[in-house]
């Protein structure tokens, strides 16, 4: 079980104890931060970071003689992965497409978690890092 369940479980299980007007407050703020809840994959969290899953990483510590993407377009940092590297390019539009309905493109790496989480996840398990 996730730590927001447990959260969510004893908050109902003593309510009964709490004056309404906490209990308002203490309900609405439980269910917003489970709806900011993410399952933080490999994936997401390299991408979020910038700690491992790409070649600048290992780069970093002379581990790899270079850090040039396979699309020879740059150093596949994460950076590059969200904005230019050609092997993503499909898995890129999508996201960008999803953004440009509500908002623009790039976006910081914030307010793709924050606004654009679902779009944003989707994209980042789009990518099979494994052949980058």
């Amino acid at each position: 079980m996730y730590v927001h369940t447990y959260l969510y479980i004893y908050v109902h299980a003593y309510i009964q104890y709490i004056p309404t007007y906490i209990h308002t407050y203490i309900h609405t703020y439980i269910h917003t931060y489970i709806k900011l809840l993410i399952n933080l994959t490999p994936n997401l969290a390299a991408m979020l970071t910038g700690h491992g899953r790409t070649r600048a990483y290992p780069h970093r510590f002379k581990l790899l003689d270079d850090a040039m993407c396979i699309c020879g377009q740059g150093d596949q940092t994460t950076d590059h992965l969200l904005n230019h590297c050609a092997v993503i390019h499909t898995q890129r539009e999508v996201l960008k497409q999803n953004m440009l309905k509500n908002g623009n493109w790039p976006a910081s790496k914030q307010e793709l978690i924050t606004k654009y989480r679902e779009s944003f996840i989707t994209f980042i398990e789009s990518i099979d890092f494994e052949l980058l």
